[in-house]
């Protein structure tokens, strides 16, 4: 079964049930490319904390790391540690995804 069959067919992806994270996938074009899968071409934005309290909890914990002076400032600072909230290491995601690889049985 095939869920997007053609581009700009979307989907839509809710991640942790409790924390409701909604997420909308778009299929933007298929490829011919021969590349080993699973394949990361492109990544922006980096991931909230898990269990952060959903994405009202992430905005509020985004605002605590950016505010010294905010009472839950050290909470967020060890939720997100020193990397900014947002950020994203394309590098270390292309490191997993090659682990991945390592692991996945239809990998090329």
């Amino acid at each position: 079964m095939q869920l997007l069959t053609a581009p700009n067919q979307r989907l839509l992806y809710l991640y942790d049930f409790g924390d409701e994270w909604l997420h909308t996938v778009t299929l933007m074009a298929f490829s011919d490319a021969h590349m080993p899968l699973p394949y990361l071409l492109k990544a922006q934005n980096g991931c909230p904390p898990e269990d952060c309290g959903g994405p009202p909890g992430a905005e509020y914990r985004a605002a605590a790391w950016y505010d010294a002076d905010h009472e839950d400032h050290e909470t967020a600072r060890d939720m997100y540690g020193d990397n900014e909230p947002g950020s994203l290491d394309f590098a270390a995601l292309q490191k997993a995804i090659a682990e991945l690889k390592k692991t996945t049985p239809n990998a090329k």
